[in-house]
């Protein structure tokens, strides 16, 4: 399901004047993939002071839209809308997908990509510390996830 939203999405993308690289692609879809995890997020939670919002919007502040057809943004949201983040299997497949953007970034040039951590190093590290249920995890650069997802 995420893989051929992905490929949709990169479609349209790649028809849209003000994306002109994998670089582009990862940072457009990247912010619309995280407006779609926080309303499912609001949706699932009340919301206050010092939420998650305040800190996705910290996060994402400083991203310029580079997309300039409002018809290629509202396709590409139209996909984003079909994603669900339910199950864990849904998680680990966003997570192995967005871990493939990152390192197709370090190819697209303005040193996108540098602190990709392959899957086979997350899965040594996560099998040394051996977490257990009830342990708390922190993956302070969290990226695509990948660490919490092994755990």
């Amino acid at each position: 399901m995420f893989e051929q939203a992905f490929k949709n999405i990169d479609d349209v993308l790649w028809k849209d004047a003000g994306c002109t690289s994998e670089l582009d692609y990862t940072e457009q879809t990247s912010w619309l993939l995280f407006l779609k995890y926080l309303d499912a997020l609001e949706n699932d939670k009340a919301t206050g002071p010092n939420t998650i919002e305040y800190k996705i919007g910290e996060i994402f502040g400083e991203i310029k839209n580079r997309i300039q057809s409002g018809y290629n943004l509202r396709e590409i949201i139209d996909h984003i809308d079909e994603l669900r983040f339910q199950s864990q299997n849904e998680k680990h497949e966003l997570s192995h997908l967005y871990e493939a953007k990152i390192k197709n970034m370090g190819n697209a040039g303005r040193n996108g990509g540098e602190y990709y951590t392959p899957r086979p190093l997350i899965r040594a590290i996560v099998a040394v510390t051996a977490p257990k249920l009830g342990e708390t995890i922190c993956d302070p650069a969290v990226g695509s996830a990948g660490f919490l997802c092994e755990s």
